[in-house]
């Protein structure tokens, strides 16, 4: 598994991760919420403030950060990744970019 920073052409792999947990996130119930996120995540992409873990090039955990707020401000990891250090491999790397 490794920690990248998500681009663009990651957006419809990213979103299939939001989209499983979607249920465990206040404000992500309808697909308008979703839509919005996406284009947040986007922005964040171009910020390179949104990192993820692949394994085997597939999304498996994803994490969007803020340098200037210093603050996390979503995780999310697949449910058939949790419990195998994935979170901890995002925050790692948040924590190399925040004060």
């Amino acid at each position: 598994m490794e920690v990248l920073y998500g681009t663009a052409s990651d957006i419809d792999a990213w979103t299939k991760v939001v989209e499983r947990v979607a249920p465990q996130f206040p404000g992500l119930e309808t697909k308008e919420s979703r839509e919005e996120h996406k284009a947040t995540v986007l922005r964040f992409m171009e910020k390179q403030q949104a990192i993820c873990v692949k394994k085997n090039g597939e999304i498996v955990g994803v994490m969007l950060f803020s340098r200037g707020h210093n603050m996390i401000c979503c995780l999310a990891v697949s449910p058939d990744f949790r419990r195998r250090g994935v979170a901890s491999m995002l925050m790692d790397e948040a924590l190399e970019n925040l004060d």
